[in-house]
């Protein structure tokens, strides 16, 4: 035979061999730590040409009292980066400029800037050479940012 793709024994042979065969009984425990293996390997490999990162393997770090930034991802070449900003209820962060444009999607909450609400869904946009007012979320949100690497603290 020298087609390898051809079956190695015919589909009756196949059915009838899986039919007088028992299943292994396995305990909740065992099926659990096959399938967590199972979905580890599946998990771990990203199309090719792609990457995922998992924000559960990443660390919140403290921008100010009630403000944590989670840095997803960072282009040093390109001085940008994609994080996540978690503003507790009565966060402030206080007025800057950017450099570079910077996109903020809001992911939970609301945030004002200045006297400019953003709701839950809505992309805010700031352009190169803008100096944005102090930022406020009074109840508490999650931002999603892509902008400029910054190297001061707010």
């Amino acid at each position: 035979m020298n087609d390898k793709h051809a079956a190695a024994i015919d589909p009756a042979s196949a059915e009838a061999i899986s039919a007088a065969v028992e299943p292994y009984p396995l305990s909740a425990e065992r099926k659990q730590a096959m399938r967590e293996r199972l979905l580890s390997r599946i998990a771990t490999e990203a199309p090719p040409g792609t990457r995922t990162v998992r924000s559960e393997q990443l660390t919140w770090h403290p921008v100010s009292e009630r403000i944590e930034i989670k840095i997803l991802h960072r282009d040093p070449a390109r001085n940008e980066q994609t994080a996540l900003l978690r503003c507790q209820a009565g966060a402030v962060l206080s007025s800057h400029s950017h450099t570079k444009q910077e996109e903020c999607l809001v992911l939970e909450g609301e945030i004002r800037i200045g006297q400019h609400i953003i709701r839950q869904g809505d992309l805010h946009i700031a352009e190169p050479g803008c100096q944005h007012p102090e930022l406020v979320s009074e109840q508490g949100a999650l931002l999603l940012l892509r902008s400029e690497i910054y190297t001061h603290s707010f």
